[in-house]
């Protein structure tokens, strides 16, 4: 027998400790990984409670299929510059939630803001979240993006053309604004994500949604004659 088949027939027992730790999963990278996906779901499940006892109208949200620490939503400008506007956003968790850092809010379609960046689409959180805490919540992240497009804020503006433009030339932001508006319709129903929780939009279709919106009227009537919604929800 040659002494290469000899080598890869001796026991396991000899190979070098460093080799040993090299090549056997430890049972501290084991936990550490168990930990940080039952951490991650357990973070999921924490907000959904959280924000099931706030009434947050006009902007909605979900978890990921795929990473309960990524949420998608939507928001809906019912009033001011932005009337008419439907932003989709995604937010991004911190896996050491809810210490550490504040989570990331990323615009997935255009918006024209003094408050949101021009490349990256990302909302400035600091001003309103200077120091995160164990303190604060995700709705009140969820609140800040509806803020943001009736209570403008141009002090330290990561768009400073926006901000410059709201302050000294409002009807060429107002412009800008309607473009980006219109951009973001244009784009509202590109539904390419494999993600089944991503928030997609279809055309209207009378046939569909006519018969959802007359079950949602309905059930609206029922709970405002229970009094459990207020009249302007």
């Amino acid at each position: 027998m040659s002494s290469s088949n000899r080598n890869l027939n001796e026991p396991s027992s000899r190979l070098k400790e460093s080799d040993r730790k090299s090549t056997v999963p430890q049972v501290a990278d084991i936990t550490a990984s168990s930990a940080e996906i039952h951490g991650s779901f357990f973070i999921e499940q924490m907000l959904l409670k959280e924000l099931s006892k706030h009434n947050l109208t006009g902007v909605f949200v979900l978890p990921s299929a795929h990473n309960p620490l990524c949420w998608h939503g939507a928001v809906f400008v019912r009033h001011g510059i932005y009337i008419e506007g439907v932003f989709k956003f995604d937010i991004l968790i911190p896996q050491n939630f809810p210490y550490g850092s504040c989570p990331k809010v990323i615009f997935t379609n255009p918006i024209y803001h003094p408050d949101v960046n021009p490349e990256t689409g990302e909302l400035q959180l600091n001003k309103c979240f200077p120091k995160w805490s164990s303190r604060n919540h995700l709705y009140q992240i969820l609140l800040h993006i509806k803020q943001i497009f009736y209570r403008i804020n141009t002090e330290n503006a990561v768009n400073s053309e926006a901000a410059y433009l709201y302050e000294n030339e409002f009807h060429r932001f107002k412009q800008k604004v309607a473009q980006s508006i219109e951009k973001g319709r244009r784009r509202l129903f590109d539904n390419d994500s494999d993600d089944p929780h991503s928030i997609k939009f279809k055309k209207w279709d009378l046939n569909i949604h006519e018969v959802a919106l007359k079950s949602l009227l309905a059930y609206k009537k029922e709970i405002l004659e229970a009094g459990i919604l207020s009249r302007n929800s």
